[in-house]
């Protein structure tokens, strides 16, 4: 093997490489993304246990109206 096909054999392979680490990078950012909203989620229906838990009334949002409507 000549040093210019070893040269193009490494060069095939960094693009490969660099190629296959942006696809990992665009996976783990979606996961983070994804990670983060489970996240917040969890620490709502936390919230929300402690609530029901304590056994006080979440205040109803603005655009609510109360049940007895």
């Amino acid at each position: 093997m000549t040093d210019q096909e070893r040269l193009e054999k490494l060069e095939t392979r960094n693009a490969y490489q660099d190629d296959i680490i942006g696809q990992l990078s665009e996976l783990i950012y979606g996961h983070q993304k994804q990670l983060d909203r489970l996240e917040n989620l969890v620490e709502t229906l936390g919230q929300k246990l402690r609530t029901l838990a304590t056994g006080e009334q979440a205040p109803l949002p603005e655009h609510e109206r109360p049940p007895h409507y």
